[in-house]
């Protein structure tokens, strides 16, 4: 062809069977270059020669190959470039290639423009070479800023080196399609040298060819994805094979939404071939497929945005490298680690075969979301079971250090495995937060560590939350000294070991259903059951060890309503340190199971529990410290307490038996050192046994201190008269009974008895009252062989009576003095369950004070002014005030003033309907015995102190009838701070705030079982401190012109399912630190202030405010 002209709008070759060359000089040509019919086009081998079809022209820029046996070809000797800035099509029959002769040169053919989204495909339904061979080559660049493909049905479409550089960054994609759509696709250039077969400049390379390999290193170097360029994988295997140690560098994205990607393929580990990221904006997304990455994924001064919505990575496949993790995410702007499909799985091999203080899986605090989805398999069926090299165990290790919340964990999947997994020297405690399971199946000698792995197991605990399951198939787990596991799905082991530290001091919490069906299970130092839904939590043991299932501290927390922690059929429980309730149920009488309290140090119980069976074993003693302690739940038959070692003391708190069985309710041999204790004061709440019927009970009561006593009761209902069967309730009080100060002579002990159901006094009524101490509760006073057997009844008639009744005279055989045996050997029938029992001799009624108007305790003459009477009925002044021997009544309606310092009695009685004492101001010095009310009457001591001091709590047993429904109201004119110490309850029944001024709340926990109360114009300041109800219920009321302040983050009084809050009321939260506004329910303030100091106030919920 000549060389002239250069210019063409559009250029035909054609003529079938002849042969054109092209003109040594470059053309340029605005519309389309053809061959056709069957011609043949030879590109120049000339210096100039290069094509460049522009598009100028309208519809213009294509290159076309049609026609049976139409070819256009390189032929090579000198480089030669064309450019077809649209598309490029070989028909049917017809071929584009480069010739197998002339001088191996590189040639250029480039297909699309960057300044136009048009074109940019290559259409072959015929031949397309660009490899010819022996160094003769087209190279293929791919432009433009628009999306494009190869496609074709030509069986051949081979290329050399394709390049792929569209636009200026990764929008604009060239697509290799599946066969469907493009029949043939080969890239032939070698591998193994610096420049590789692909090369991704700018724009997405997209590969589907299910098929189909496609190779990115065999060696020679790396390849390198850069900022500008992404490679997707949506089909067939995209590998880098090389064994000289390259990687694929990730400055740009790499996209898998299906296929295979291999990165590195040296199954002899090695070679080390790792995805590195280097740039401020690397991506690796995972939709699907896999990728498979013989070495790790991490960083060299770069940022990492992971994202895995599907499919399966794999990491470690084949080697490792020291001094990086084997995945890891490193902290900064654009970095994140987002796994959010649940089909998602991220395979971690293997560990690093050396320890150094790089985490093998770490992820820093980076991007994340809040409930991430899929999997994490640490260990696989490829992973190694020794270490590569190295001894087995001195190094051979793996490493989690996450910041992020994970998705489902797996530690290995049932192989042998011998070495360990857990977290690496560091800076301090490190968490894991696992969002959702954590399955560990691991054989061999390999152990998870919640703690550092190469130190000691007091440093860098790790605590671990996981909002799933946890499951333990096989293996074994050992806990740092004070790490936390917690659990808030079910806990499940099959098989393996738990363990802890060498100083356990670990925590487990459980928030759903705990199964021990194998392996060894090593207790926690403290296991808190914390459920939130109100599924039952079920603990079951189907095998393992040990048996019974045992723990350490035991803590029931389920804070759902009706919130429940059951024992499930054949599951006991092994206690060995101490039981807390706050919140929920224990429920061990559905399935009859039992619970064993066996330590080797003193134990405890705290808050309110029924068991059904209850053993203690323990000859240090097991204390409840607060609450009510049952065997059973409800009334019924069944239901055992053990008592074979050690002593249960309860003190004033009560213990209630519902087995209404006559026999097989009291196990073990009960005596000194195996029994029930109280604290033997009037306060306390003693054990309460439910009948059944017609029967007899032998309560195994003492009291404990100064030295234990056993002190049984036996009481034997032989007939029931004309009522049914009740509860009755036995309290031993170590000291003589205070109506005996007068008498000749006294035993130092009684016992207070009482009942609820019985028809008592009814006609046939009978029963029998055997009351057994030692001689060691000592006596006072009198000849023993004078003491007779007798019990007190106090309000309303205030007098003693006597064994056998009838006939209520004094019988000395009623009392044995040899064994200090009230009801032998005559017996003690009475027609009466009720009464206070104890022997003495010379017994005498009290004389009564009865308050006969409200007035001041010392006003005790005058009719018409006396505030006391010593007739129940009629007003008869007494002329003398109440001595530590007398018993005191104020009636209901009634208020008393002490009107000075130093009043006693020996009781004092609120009767029936409720009456007030009035502590007066600054007074001190009272004594008043034993303080009950009576009927249920709801009886207040109030302090009316004036004066700027705290007023001094009066000398006095709290019965449990007045914790019933009494009330202690702090008054007064005076600002001063609430008593503590001996003698000031601590939980209060009710509490109320009245009178004016300011009054302080003490250091601590003030705890209320019933309402809270205030009145007046009377501030409470509760500062930093607690006034919570014990147990959710009641009503906390705040009158007219009260106010509360609280300085603490979360302190306004809880648990209180109704808040009445005065509109003129006032809450004043005074922030010193972040504070949480209380949402009450939805229930309205009144008033509202939030004094800012510092920190501001966080609104909790809703907020309502009836006036400012």
């Amino acid at each position: 062809m000549p060389n002239s002209p250069t210019g063409y709008r559009n250029l035909v070759i054609s003529g079938n069977g002849t042969t054109k060359t092209f003109p040594g000089a470059e053309l340029t040509i605005s519309g389309n270059l053809t061959v056709q019919d069957g011609a043949t086009a030879l590109l120049s081998n000339q210096t100039d020669g290069d094509i460049f079809i522009t598009g100028a022209a309208a519809g213009g820029g294509n290159l076309t190959v049609t026609g049976t046996g139409s070819v256009l070809r390189f032929t090579n000797d000198e480089e030669r470039t064309v450019e077809v800035r649209r598309n490029v099509t070989i028909g049917a029959g017809a071929t584009f290639d480069v010739a197998t002769t002339g001088g191996a040169v590189p040639n250029l053919l480039i297909i699309g423009d960057n300044t136009s989204a048009l074109g940019g495909n290559l259409v072959n339904n015929g031949t397309f070479d660009m490899n010819a061979g022996g160094g003769r080559f087209t190279d293929v660049q791919f432009r433009g800023t628009g999306n494009a493909s190869i496609t074709g049905s030509g069986t051949t479409t081979e290329f050399y080196r394709l390049i792929v550089n569209k636009g200026t960054d990764q929008t604009a994609t060239l697509t290799v399609p599946d066969v469907a759509t493009l029949a043939s696709f080969a890239l032939t250039a070698p591998a193994n040298v610096i420049v590789k077969p692909l090369a991704i400049q700018h724009g997405t390379f997209i590969f589907n060819r299910p098929t189909a390999t496609l190779e990115l290193s065999s060696g020679g170097g790396n390849f390198v994805i850069p900022t500008t360029g992404a490679l997707q994988v949506g089909g067939g295997t995209v590998q880098l094979s090389s064994t000289g140690g390259h990687d694929l560098i990730l400055n740009g994205r790499l996209r898998i939404t299906g296929g295979t990607v291999n990165i590195g393929t040296d199954a002899s580990g090695v070679s080390q071939n790792s995805i590195i990221y280097q740039s401020p904006s690397a991506e690796l997304l995972v939709e699907g497929g896999t990728l498979t990455v013989a070495t790790g994924i991490r960083a060299n001064a770069g940022v990492l945005n992971y994202t895995q919505s599907g499919g399966t990575v794999t990491v470690g496949r084949y080697s490792t490298e020291d001094g990086f993790p084997i995945f890891g995410i490193v902290a900064g702007p654009n970095a994140a680690f987002n796994m959010t499909g649940p089909s998602a799985v991220l395979n971690i091999v293997r560990g690093r075969n050396s320890s150094n203080i790089v985490a093998d899986l770490l992820i820093a605090n980076v991007a994340s979301p809040t409930s991430p989805q899929g999997t994490i398999q640490i260990f696989t069926g490829d992973t190694p079971q020794n270490a590569v090299t190295g001894p087995l165990q001195l190094g051979f290790i793996y490493d989690i250090n996450s910041a992020v919340r994970l998705p489902n964990v797996s530690i290995g999947v049932g192989q042998p495995i011998n070495y360990n997994v857990g977290s690496r020297n560091g800076a301090g405690a490190q968490t894991l937060d696992i969002r959702g399971n954590l399955t560990v199946n691991t054989l061999g000698s390999c152990q998870v560590r919640l703690w550092r792995i190469n130190g000691t197991s007091a440093q860098d605990i790790q605590s671990v939350t996981i909002a799933g399951d946890f499951t333990l198939t096989n293996g074994t787990i050992v806990m740092g000294n004070t790490t936390t596991f917690n659990v808030r799905g079910s806990f499940v082991q099959s098989n393996g070991n738990l363990n802890q530290g060498a100083t356990p001091n670990a925590n487990l919490l459980v928030g759903e259903n705990f199964t021990l069906a194998g392996g060894i299970f090593n207790t926690f130092a403290n296991t808190t059951f914390n459920g939130t839904t109100t599924t039952t939590q079920v603990i079951l043991r189907t095998g393992g060890s040990p048996n019974p299932l045992t723990f350490q501290n035991f803590t029931i927390d389920n804070t759902a309503t009706g919130g429940t922690v059951q024992l499930g059929p054949a599951t006991d429980l092994n206690i060995t340190g101490n039981w807390t309730r706050t919140a929920g149920t224990f429920d061990a009488q559905t399935n009859t199971r039992t619970v064993t309290f066996n330590g080797t140090a003193a134990q405890t119980i705290t808050g309110t529990t029924d068991f059904y069976n209850l053993t203690i074993n323990n000859s240090n003693g097991v204390t409840l410290v607060s609450g009510t302690l049952g065997i059973r739940s409800t009334p019924g038959s069944g239901g055992t307490l053990t008592l074979t070692n050690g002593v249960l003391d309860i003190g004033n708190n009560p213990l209630i038996i519902r087995n209404t069985d006559a026999t097989g309710v009291i196990g073990g041999t009960p005596s000194a050192t195996a029994m029930v204790s109280t604290s033997g004061t009037a306060a306390a709440a003693g054990v309460t046994k439910v009948y059944g019927g017609a029967q007899s009970f032998t309560f195994p009561i003492g009291t404990a201190s100064p030295f234990a006593i056993y002190t049984p009761a036996t009481i034997n209902v032989t007939n029931l008269g004309t009522g049914g069967a009740g509860s009755i309730t036995v309290a031993p009080v170590r000291a003589a009974h205070p109506q005996a100060s007068t008498a000749t002579g006294r035993i130092l002990y009684y016992w207070r008895t009482t009942q609820s159901g019985f028809a008592e006094e009814s006609a046939g009524f009978s029963v029998t009252h055997t009351y057994v101490a030692t001689t060691a509760v000592g006596n006072l006073g009198g000849t023993l062989s004078n003491y007779v057997g007798a019990y007190y009844i106090g309000s309303p008639t205030f007098q003693w009576n006597f064994l056998p009744v009838p006939p209520n005279i004094p019988n000395v055989n009623t009392f044995d003095e040899s064994t200090f045996t009230i009801g032998a050997p005559t017996a003690g029938t009475t027609n009466r369950i009720s009464g206070e029992f104890t022997a003495g001799e010379g017994l005498v009624n009290p004389i009564v004070y009865y308050s006969f108007r409200s007035g001041n305790w010392d006003v005790v003459t005058g009719i018409g002014t006396t505030t006391w009477s010593t007739d129940p009925v009629n007003e008869i002044p007494p002329g003398t005030l109440p001595n530590a021997g007398n018993p005191v009544v104020i009636r209901s309606g009634h208020v008393v003033n002490t009107n000075g310092s130093g009043r006693l009695s020996a009781t004092l009685t609120f009767q029936t309907g409720g009456g007030t004492l009035e502590i007066s101001s600054a007074s001190s010095g009272h004594n008043f015995g034993t303080i009950l009310s009576a009927g249920g009457a709801p009886g207040t001591i109030r302090f009316v102190q004036n004066v700027a001091a705290a007023p001094a709590f009066p000398t006095a047993t709290l019965d449990p009838s007045f914790f019933a429904n009494g009330t202690i109201d702090y008054s007064g004119t005076g600002s001063y701070t609430i008593p503590t110490g001996a003698g000031v309850p601590n939980p209060y029944p009710n509490l109320t705030f009245s009178g004016s001024g300011t009054k302080t709340l003490p250091a601590g926990a003030t705890n209320i079982d019933l309402n809270l109360t205030l009145s007046g114009s009377v501030t409470v300041v509760m500062g930093t401190n607690t006034m919570n109800r014990t147990s959710v219920g009641g009503t906390m009321t705040m009158g007219a012109g009260t106010t509360l302040t609280l300085t603490g983050a979360n302190n306004f009084p809880a648990n209180f399912t109704t808040y009445s809050l005065a509109p003129t009321s006032t809450v004043d939260y005074t922030a010193n630190v972040a504070q949480t506004i209380a949402s009450l329910g939805g229930q309205p303030y009144g008033n509202l202030t939030l004094t800012k100091q510092q920190e501001q106030a966080q609104k909790q919920k809703r907020l309502q405010v009836t006036r400012s």
